[in-house]
């Protein structure tokens, strides 16, 4: 991710700890509810899930029977993000909070 500096200098960053992880939660949820920002950590974010989603559709038939915490713990990939929502019966796909 770029990192910016605000009028004070201190530099942003949405990166993978702290108030940048929470900013990159965020984000994924403003696009997964169909908004948009005009801003490069959005349009980041927006790529980096289009690439977590291209690299899961590769893997999944290799690692069908991996439970959503692994797929997030092992490779960054958060399915409640980049699959549509499913039935209850499926639930147990999505059975990280993340």
């Amino acid at each position: 991710m770029r990192d910016r500096h605000d009028n004070r200098g201190k530099r942003l960053s949405a990166g993978q700890q702290g108030t940048g992880y929470v900013l990159r939660k965020l984000l994924r949820r403003i696009h997964k509810m169909g908004g948009t920002l005009d801003h490069p950590f959005f349009k980041d974010e927006v790529e980096r899930q289009k690439r977590f989603r291209v690299k899961y559709l590769r893997l999944r038939d290799r690692y069908s029977a991996m439970s959503a915490d692994w797929w997030f713990d092992t490779h960054g990939i958060d399915l409640a993000a980049i699959l549509p929502p499913c039935p209850k019966s499926c639930a147990t796909r999505h059975s990280s909070n993340r």
